[in-house]
């Protein structure tokens, strides 16, 4: 999309010194509410910590036994099941298994495995006191035990009678009389706001692809400088020395789905990694983060401190890259979670259709109501008139126009696009000075964390399992590859049919470059022609967050590295016949994306590199020796004579380690794909040339024969 700025406010969206996600609630998250999908294993626990969240050493000290333990360290899930191992001492193991989580870890180590027997994984499935009476009776006969029935039927049929009234009651209250009536989806509300954390650590020596998955969130989480951290526009692989090792990404898991994937989750023998992370699984990285950041700022400004009225918001993206699914979802947990009582609904607008959530009140718990989307509109409408406040999340779909009719001075919304500006032109002109916000896509490292993920039983098991390791090596040596031919968006790298698609589209639209298409992609680089949805934008063009500081703006690149060195290598021709497009000036852009590939497409064309050489000049040295120019010794020389060309451009480095080169062709271009490496840019081979040394910047590479660099 053509370059667009936008002020934004210093550390904005966390009070000072609050990093992301950790900012202390103003009230405690209410206690389980019990639905029919719960699972009978939660319902046994009863409030106690899961066993394997718990260590024995916690249960010794509880019963005062202080000394050093050898087994302290081991999780009660598997004390449990022989604690005369682990709790050698007769005296300790009597006190500890007279723990009341202690004696519910038992009763759940016996329960469970006799109820998932009898296909009873659910609270629904279990049944109201006289549903499913054979399978109940053979859970009681396997257990032979009166008192541990007793207290498995209590809990699990006064969890059942929870959830059927709580359902009862959203069907009950679907509406008012008068009003739209939508479906109300049971359990959605409760698998959102209780959805589960985990994440990923990068730097992890020694473990599988230097990876760690965690269950839960972590100590600390990204600190506002790294959230709002402008990543480099090139190189397109994202190589960055500056960003530390650590926490990668944040893993958000909602059993039931999210609005995106329509509260659609295939059964368990259906869901594996891959379908999870386009069902329930939602990847949070810096970029999502820094958006809740500001949308967390300008609530705070409107709600906590009255200080005028919500702000517009526009987040736009480049597509496949998780703006609907990922941001859309985090965003709606964030703000079902938001300061309590200060907003009462939630909508999100998505696949046309509207879901509301209807936050607790009065002692009545949250609901989802999925209504199309004229009749979701009509709903908000009457919520914004009866004086409910309400934020709306608004995802626009290709060819999909945005409702206009809503309550957005008195709501606040932000929109999801991507960045053709047809989206929301018609809802920025009705609506007073909306913020546009850019999220970049995925940095190497966080793909990579991304893959750990999906294959993080992999992982789990690759330590002691030499085969499995190398799988997961090789595998992920394939993404990269990817990676580096369709850019970095999980949608086109880990499914291998996208992928494969995606390739293939990029080749076809490559190979029907003519002069036409050339000047419409230069003008979509240097923002002088707005983005379009068409197939050949998303596959070559990727939108870009640009600057630091108080000012925001974007642009556009191409979408990788292969896709950028084939742009050049189709140019170098068109550059020579046709001198309009070398013009520097028109496609000048603060990233400098255009002016460089016209200048490497140049440079492999004699006439061309010949008259840039011409315009070369020695700079002075000062009071050290004076060097020979290579430019005036042999480069200037040749090309005079037309004999002076780089055959192409490589690029030295993989997207995520330094490769060793033993070999270099001559008056081939090599460039680092660290643009802010302080040396060397790139160097060139020169053969049968006396020693001479050109600079472009980058670490040399040693061959036999003669080496230019160019600075």
């Amino acid at each position: 999309m053509a370059e667009r700025n936008q002020l934004a406010l210093p550390n904005e969206g966390a009070s000072a010194g609050e990093p992301p996600l950790v900012r202390a609630r103003l009230e405690d998250v209410p206690g389980p509410r019990w639905t029919l999908d719960s699972r009978v294993r939660d319902v046994l626990l009863d409030g106690v910590p899961p066993p394997d969240k718990k260590m024995l050493s916690e249960c010794l000290e509880r019963v005062g036994c202080d000394r050093g333990v050898a087994n302290g360290n081991i999780k009660m899930d598997i004390v449990i099941q022989e604690p005369e191992q682990f709790i050698p001492d007769e005296n300790t193991r009597r006190r500890i298994l007279s723990l009341h989580e202690c004696q519910t870890y038992a009763l759940v180590y016996k329960v469970v495995p006799l109820l998932r027997g009898e296909g009873i994984t659910s609270v629904g499935q279990w049944g109201g006191a006289d549903e499913n009476t054979d399978a109940k009776r053979a859970v009681k006969d396997g257990l032979a035990d009166e008192r541990l029935w007793n207290t498995t039927r209590g809990l699990l049929d006064a969890a059942y009678n929870v959830a059927k009234d709580a359902e009862a009651r959203e069907k009950e209250r679907i509406g008012i009389a008068g009003n739209v009536v939508g479906e109300v989806i049971a359990g959605a509300f409760e698998s959102v706001f209780e959805a589960t954390w985990s994440h990923v650590l990068s730097g992890q020596e020694g473990s599988p692809l230097g990876m760690r998955v965690v269950d839960g969130l972590p100590e600390n989480v990204w600190s506002d400088a790294e959230v709002n951290r402008t990543p480099l526009s090139l190189p397109t692989e994202n190589v960055d020395d500056v960003r530390n090792d650590g926490l990668e990404l944040l893993v958000l898991t909602s059993k039931k789905g999210w609005p995106y994937t329509k509260f659609d989750v295939p059964n368990n023998a259906n869901l594996t990694p891959l379908r999870m992370m386009r069902t329930t699984d939602v990847v949070v990285r810096r970029e999502v983060v820094r958006v809740w950041n500001i949308v967390r700022a300008d609530l705070d400004a409107w709600l906590l401190r009255n200080n005028g009225e919500p702000t517009p918001f526009v987040l736009v993206g480049s597509p496949g890259i998780g703006k609907s699914f990922g941001v859309g979802s985090y965003l709606l947990y964030e703000l079902l979670h938001y300061a309590p009582d200060k907003l009462d609904v939630v909508a999100y607008l998505v696949h046309d259709r509207m879901y509301i959530f209807y936050l607790p009140r009065g002692g009545e718990v949250g609901r989802v109501e999925r209504c199309k989307k004229n009749d979701g509109v009509e709903r908000v409408m009457q919520l914004s008139d009866a004086g409910k406040r309400g934020y709306m999340i608004l995802d626009v779909e290709k060819d999909k126009s945005l409702p206009t009719h809503v309550p957005s001075a008195s709501w606040g919304s932000i929109v999801l696009s991507s960045p053709n500006e047809e989206n929301f032109r018609v809802w920025c002109e009705s609506n007073t000075e909306p913020r546009f916000l850019y999220i970049n896509r995925y940095h190497a490292r966080e793909m990579k964390a991304y893959f750990a993920w999906m294959r993080r039983a992999d992982i789990a098991t690759a330590d002691g399992n030499a085969a499995v390791r190398t799988e997961l090596e090789v595998s992920w040596r394939t993404m990269e590859k990817r990676m580096h031919e369709v850019g970095h968006a999980p949608r086109y790298v880990f499914n291998n049919e996208r992928y494969e698609m995606r390739k293939n589209d990029s080749e076809l639209f490559l190979n029907e470059f003519n002069i036409h298409t050339v000047f419409n992609f230069l003008d979509i680089f240097a923002g002088k022609k707005e983005w379009k949805d068409d197939d050949t934008i998303h596959t070559l063009v990727d939108l870009v967050r640009l600057g630091d500081g108080a000012v925001e703006r974007c642009g556009n690149r191409p979408v990788s590295v292969e896709v950028r060195k084939k742009m050049i290598y189709l140019l170098r021709q068109m550059v020579v016949n046709d001198p309009r497009i070398f013009n520097p000036d028109h496609y000048s852009t603060s990233n400098g994306t255009v002016f460089e590939i016209l200048v490497l497409a140049a440079l492999q064309r004699p006439v061309s590199a010949g008259s840039m050489l011409r315009g070369v000049k020695t700079l002075k040295c000062g009071t050290r020796r004076q060097r020979r120019s290579v430019v005036e010794t042999f480069a200037l020389a040749m090309g005079v004579n037309e004999q002076f060309t780089f055959r192409r451009v490589e690029y030295l480095y993989n997207c995520c380690r330094p490769e060793k080169v033993t070999a270099c062709e001559p008056m081939v271009l090599y460039r680092n794909y660290h643009d802010n490496y302080p040396v060397i840019d790139g160097f060139f081979v020169v053969e049968n040339y006396p020693d001479q040394a050109v600079v472009l910047s980058s670490s040399a590479v040693h061959r036999k024969g003669r080496w230019c660099c160019c600075r």
